[in-house]
């Protein structure tokens, strides 16, 4: 379920918003051992950090280490 409120949280949301959102999306993937679908979000949130300065906030680098080495592990 937390898949699907995710998905329907980031139709509206922008910026890091979005972006830790998507990294929250993530998680709940890895959660459901979908493990190459949570990696590829993960790799859409580090292109986009990385394409934009003002995206790649301390918080998204965060979440985004984070939940990769959840991602890692798990797998």
């Amino acid at each position: 379920m937390s898949e699907v409120r995710f998905r329907a949280a980031l139709a509206t949301a922008t910026g890091e918003d979005a972006l830790v959102l998507r990294t929250q999306l993530a998680r709940s993937l890895g959660l459901q051992r979908r493990f190459y679908e949570c990696g590829a979000e993960l790799d859409a949130v580090q292109a986009a950090a990385d394409a934009d300065d003002d995206a790649a906030t301390p918080l998204v680098r965060t979440y985004l280490a984070l939940e990769r080495g959840r991602q890692l592990r798990s797998s």
